[in-house]
């Protein structure tokens, strides 16, 4: 806008100074060698002087336009807005109808610092003249619009009341691009420091580092240096963090082994050390600028910005896959309904990987750039982007908002008034109409049975009901942790293996949860995982039968087909199939359906051509509970299928 309003204002001096050689605007020659002495100064920069010379002129002649109009150069050239548009009310008042292109400027400025209904009335003068209508006519009621959805939007504010994180995590530096783990326990961020303390810090003296801070009793923690490999004494910034805070995405420019000006790297924490930054490579970089990456929960799609060849316009958002074979697609384009032939920016998709906010200058907004939402249709769809309303969204340029995993809270960066120091982060609760699906996360610690002894373990989370895989990875070989997302609306299968150990199955059902994003308990869970030996004994938690009855039903291939695999690759171990049920019904009636239960596992396993030979089964009815039968939850447990090596 800026520029638009510097070719409107120099158009109008050319034809005003063309005009003036013959004649001022003034009749006093006093008033006019002041103003001529300010352009000499003017040309020397001497702007003191300027400002002297000008004062003593329009102290003369308060209605010389020429004065005016320097003055307008003067602070269009300083970007000083409303003092700008002090000078254009001046020139108008003088001479409302001698310089109409000052009334585009007028209203583009006013529309640049929120003074919507003054900038509506400037527009439509504008438009009143006949000479520059046709023109300017589809330009100019653009911005009409942009008017009447500001005051619209200011007399329907949302519900937001932003709180700054505090001296732990912003300091007297610029803070901001927060990222957050799934548990929100860890909180990365970017921070402009400077290069040698003993500098003063002008742009030139500093760069851009991470700093992490973790959650310890609701409160941050001090923020500390992430340190090497992952910074250096170059910039390092606009990265996102995986779900399980184990794989770091982020931009870097002018490296030796950069691709463009600006690209995506990566770094894996192992062993708690994270290693040495890598360039993502080809077709993730190119020789144009990629930067500002988004990873989704389930580490397969990355989102990030570029304005390579194929889009829509400027900066848009793309995305990659990853594939079977470990590698990322060629990006796709995200389409007309996110893109638009203005930039786009700081795309975050949030943990229930269907919900996307982003910023954009080329949507319908409050004059910068807004932020806005958009959710999946399905791969290749999203919905039309909707704006997230006043006042998250100003006049100002907004970006790089994210989201916690409950949908609840909204994480931001901003120079309000209340912050500590230039830049700060804050967060706000985010109004239910714009918050994601409900979204939880699994967080477990694998273990050996008998020793307690935590272990490295190989983990798959599928979708049963397509029996998809959607997560694999493995647990942390140190401490045995792991954590993964879990959005509403889907039953999980989890699957944890190891060599020398029976493989543990666990079952999430949260296909009836709400799809609103809403307080959805996390699950902690322990893995016992136990040595493959005589008598060892596992529950198949994702073998289910329709009620009172013992016909498999379709979503028990995942973990049967687990089974067979187990089998396969253990060739001389025996088994026995094992049903159990609670203790609704006769004793006789349970027997001979947790009996037919087993049987029905051994039936799929033969047909998978498992030899009958390693197998056998039985059915225990109610005599061997694991839980109290006297809750629905205890119940449950007890149905249950199981498996117990015999040799």
């Amino acid at each position: 806008m800026k520029y638009l309003i510097l070719n409107f204002l120099l158009f109008l001096l050319v034809t005003n100074y063309s005009l003036a050689q013959d004649k001022y605007s003034t009749e006093s020659k006093k008033a006019i060698k002041h103003y001529e002495k300010a352009q000499i100064a003017y040309k020397q920069r001497a702007m003191k002087d300027v400002f002297d010379e000008l004062n003593y002129a329009l102290k003369i002649d308060s209605n010389f336009t020429e004065c005016w109009i320097m003055y307008s150069e003067i602070f269009l050239d300083k970007n000083d807005l409303p003092n700008l548009i002090k000078c254009y009310n001046q020139i108008v008042r003088i001479s409302p109808e001698r310089f109409p292109v000052i009334w585009m400027a007028k209203g583009t400025t006013e529309l640049e610092i929120g003074k919507y209904d003054l900038a509506k009335t400037s527009f439509q003068k504008f438009l009143s003249f006949d000479k520059y209508k046709k023109k300017y006519d589809s330009l100019v009621n653009m911005r009409i619009q942009m008017c009447d959805f500001g005051m619209y939007q200011m007399a329907h504010p949302v519900d937001f009341k932003p709180n700054n994180l505090g001296k732990n995590v912003n300091s007297k530096h610029h803070e901001y691009w927060p990222s957050l783990t799934v548990d929100e326990q860890l909180l990365i961020f970017t921070r402009l420091i400077p290069i040698d303390s003993n500098l003063n810090e002008i742009q030139g003296n500093r760069q851009e580092d991470f700093y992490l801070s973790k959650n310890i009793d609701s409160t941050w923690s001090l923020a500390e240096n992430m340190g090497a490999p992952a910074n250096t004494r170059n910039n390092e910034g606009a990265q996102t963090i995986s779900a399980d805070g184990k794989t770091l995405v982020f931009t870097a420019c002018n490296r030796d082994d950069g691709l463009g000006r600006c690209d995506l790297y990566y770094s894996f924490l192992f062993n708690e050390k994270w290693t040495t930054p890598r360039n993502l490579g080809i077709p993730i970089n190119t020789p144009d600028w990629e930067s500002q990456p988004s990873l989704s929960s389930d580490g397969k799609t990355l989102y990030f910005v570029s304005n390579r060849k194929g889009g829509k316009g400027g900066f848009d958002i793309w995305k990659s896959t990853l594939n079977t074979k470990n590698q990322w697609s060629l990006p796709e384009n995200l389409g007309d309904s996110i893109n638009t032939k203005n930039d786009e920016e700081s795309p975050f998709i949030h943990p229930d990987n269907q919900t996307l906010y982003f910023g954009s200058k080329g949507w319908m907004g409050m004059g910068g750039a807004d932020i806005f939402m958009s959710r999946k249709i399905n791969d290749s769809l999203w919905q039309t982007a909707k704006n997230l309303g006043y006042p998250i969204n100003t006049y100002k340029d907004e970006k790089g908002m994210i989201v916690n995993t409950s949908g609840t809270t909204a994480y931001y960066s901003s120079d309000r008034e209340n912050s500590l120091g230039g830049i700060d982060i804050f967060q706000f609760e985010i109004p239910n109409e714009i918050r994601p699906y409900a979204v939880t996360y699994l967080k477990g610690t694998v273990m050996e049975t008998k020793t307690k002894k935590r272990l490295g373990a190989f983990f798959q989370l599928y979708d049963l009901e397509t029996n998809t895989l959607l997560v694999e990875s493995n647990s942390d070989i140190k401490n045995g942790t792991f954590m993964l997302c879990l959005p509403s609306g889907k039953n999980y299968m989890l699957n944890v293996s190891r060599d020398g150990y029976l493989f543990y199955s666990e079952n999430f059902a949260l296909e009836n949860k709400k799809r609103e994003a809403s307080s959805l308990k996390p699950f902690l869970i322990d893995v016992f995982l136990q040595p493959m030996e005589k008598g060892s004994i596992t529950v198949l938690r994702n073998v289910f039968f329709e009620t009172d009855k013992y016909v498999l039903k379709p979503e028990s291939k995942t973990e049967l087909d687990k089974l067979v695999d187990f089998l396969i690759k253990n060739p001389k171990i025996k088994i026995e199939l094992r049903g159990h049920t609670d203790n609704q019904g006769s004793e006789e009636h349970n027997l001979e359906l947790s009996k037919n239960r087993a049987k029905s596992v051994l039936d799929y396993l033969v047909t998978h051509k498992i030899d009958t030979k390693r197998l056998s089964y039985n059915g225990y009815g109610f005599s061997l509970p694991i839980a109290t039968n006297d809750t629905p939850e205890g119940r449950y447990l007890n149905r249950r299928t199981e498996f117990k090596i015999l040799e």
